[in-house]
């Protein structure tokens, strides 16, 4: 039996996804098809953090033909130009991963300024069309991504500092046109999410549960009640169902093959899940629109 979350175990994914009839399309192609595939997977990664699992996972991809999208954020630890160069190489979309309310802490002209600077250091690399929002719940350079990080939240939060944000980085559309900037479409905003049914990794589980700004409030008729635990559930679901229009939202860091590096991750996922569980009611109680 192969573990959930593990590269053999997206590797079994992709290899059913090559062997039914479904186009895997990028998110660009979806933007700018004149006509769509009559079934497709729309299959995109955003790449909070360790981009090194990227390329492992790009590479797969290549394997069985599949070209998907890549979104990378722009802080140092993971916008590195030659790995992005090699899966940009592979035939893989490339677009920004942004973050700029959270980086201006809600100040719109200093996040719009932001954002134009971080698509120009793509260029040279490729050319960015899609963006598609990161959605963390924490301030400045905090970090959930190992147990020493949890423990640097917790003591901010016991010293009465400011841990979380509330903004919604996709916000910044409201008062600005990203078509300014030569991009077609973001990842979110610009889906008929009525039209594919989104699913997503988010907290190494597919239950929507422990999303807190991945979240889109709409679901093709019929499948709104489909209930997907595992990898396993998920492909069930596109051997069995007839679904034409699938949106995967896969995060590369979250699937590991190292038995020791797997355990200790999906320890931390617990424990970051369950924070997670914890911040929502407390944003539910208070009214906050992080949640949408």
């Amino acid at each position: 039996m192969i573990l959930d979350f593990t590269l053999k175990k997206y590797r079994e994914l992709c290899s059913v996804i090559a062997d039914l009839d479904y186009s895997v399309i990028t998110l660009e192609e979806y933007f700018t098809l004149r006509k769509l595939p009559e079934k497709f997977i729309i299959l995109r990664h955003d790449v909070d953090d360790e981009p090194e699992y990227a390329l492992i996972m790009a590479q797969l991809e290549n394997m069985y033909n599949i070209r998907s999208t890549y979104y990378f954020r722009t802080v140092e630890n993971v916008f590195k130009i030659g790995l992005i160069e090699q899966i940009h190489n592979l035939g893989h979309e490339i677009g920004y991963h942004y973050e700029v309310l959270d980086e201006a802490n809600g100040n719109y002209p200093k996040a719009i300024n932001i954002f134009n600077k971080n698509v120009d250091k793509f260029k040279g690399l490729c050319e960015i069309k899609t963006i598609a929002q990161h959605g963390s719940p924490l301030v400045g350079q905090l970090s959930a991504t190992s147990i020493s990080g949890i423990w640097v939240i917790f003591k901010n939060i016991l010293k009465g500092n400011k841990v979380f944000t509330n903004w919604v980085n996709a916000d910044i559309w409201k008062e600005y046109d990203f078509k300014e900037f030569g991009i077609v479409g973001e990842a979110y905003i610009s889906i008929d999410f009525k039209d594919v049914y989104y699913i997503s990794d988010t907290g190494m589980s597919w239950n929507n549960k422990y999303r807190l700004k991945d979240v889109v409030n709409q679901t093709p008729a019929g499948f709104d009640k489909f209930n997907i635990e595992s990898t396993n559930d998920l492909i069930k679901m596109i051997k069995i169902y007839k679904m034409n229009r699938i949106y995967l939202l896969v995060h590369p860091d979250q699937w590991r093959d190292n038995l020791q590096d797997w355990i200790k991750w999906s320890i931390l996922k617990h424990i970051r899940n369950n924070g997670k569980l914890g911040l929502k009611y407390f944003w539910g109680l208070n009214g906050s629109h992080a949640i949408r």
